[in-house]
């Protein structure tokens, strides 16, 4: 905000946003090859870690960010399901497996940027 209260317009240098565009094309990518190489349900499931893993890379980065029980709790219900939902349709394989695995920290570093 300025001194009038009003919104004020900034810009990213050139480098992040360059940084921000490539990182937002890998996630793209990568999530669809984890999606053709992977069964439907072990597709869901990786998405689903995908904030749990922002709040451990923000962990281990030294953020001491909190969170309430209300968060985690509805994490763990919503993992529960998923899983339960997707458990019939559940296949692992290397490919996918490694494909799931960056696609997964791209896409939780990607959502922090």
């Amino acid at each position: 905000y300025n001194p009038d209260g009003d919104l004020e317009e900034r810009h990213l240098p050139p480098r992040d946003r360059w940084l921000i565009a490539a990182m937002a094309m890998l996630t793209v990518l990568l999530n669809n090859a984890s999606n053709e190489a992977n069964s439907v349900g072990f597709y869901q499931i990786t998405k689903l870690l995908i904030i749990p893993t922002v709040m451990l890379i923000e962990r281990l980065s030294g953020e001491r960010k909190s969170y309430s029980a209300g968060v985690i709790l509805s994490l763990v219900v919503a993992s529960v399901g998923v899983a339960v939902a997707t458990v019939s349709d559940f296949e692992v394989n290397l490919r996918g497996s490694v494909l799931s695995f960056f696609s997964v920290l791209l896409t939780a570093r990607y959502q922090m940027w």
